[in-house]
């Protein structure tokens, strides 16, 4: 696991083989990236006509702090690209679950030095221990994150 500095901000990078942990920013000149510990649910609120159960075992939650550090406006659900991995190597998507609180594709355009807080949600498989996210920002290396 190296670290490289780009512009600023010291950057690490973290691999499929070698993830960093939660917590840890990742990122390059684009923007800086902390997800959090996720949280699992097996129905999102059942109540709500348009979500489903989760086809893929459950849902997992990961909160996700973004720093916007370029010079321009960054929207994080078109720039940002965030995948659950499964201990299995299988990629997920995030899910689209309506009514969720503080989802990240509520959020618009960032200004340059602006900060948001939401969650991304995965219809995922049951075993979470061991999962990782890949992030990637549209031009960067993918980095993976441990959750």
């Amino acid at each position: 696991m190296g670290k490289r500095k780009v512009s600023q901000v010291v950057i690490s990078e973290g691999t499929a083989a070698d993830p960093l942990p939660a917590g840890t920013p990742v990122g390059d000149d684009v923007a800086t990236l902390v997800l959090g510990a996720p949280v699992v649910y097996t129905t999102y609120k059942a109540d709500n006509q348009y979500n489903h159960d989760p086809r893929n075992g459950q849902y997992v939650s990961v909160p996700v702090t973004i720093t916007n550090i370029k010079a321009a406006k960054l929207t994080p659900w078109a720039d940002i690209r965030l995948t659950f991995v499964s201990t299995n190597g299988r990629a997920f998507p995030p899910a689209l679950v309506t009514g969720q609180a503080g989802a990240l594709m509520e959020f618009g355009a960032l200004c340059p030095g602006g900060v948001v807080q939401g969650v991304v949600t995965f219809d995922a498989p049951a075993d979470v221990a061991g999962a990782k996210v890949s992030v990637r920002h549209r031009q960067s290396r993918e980095v993976f994150v441990t959750l």
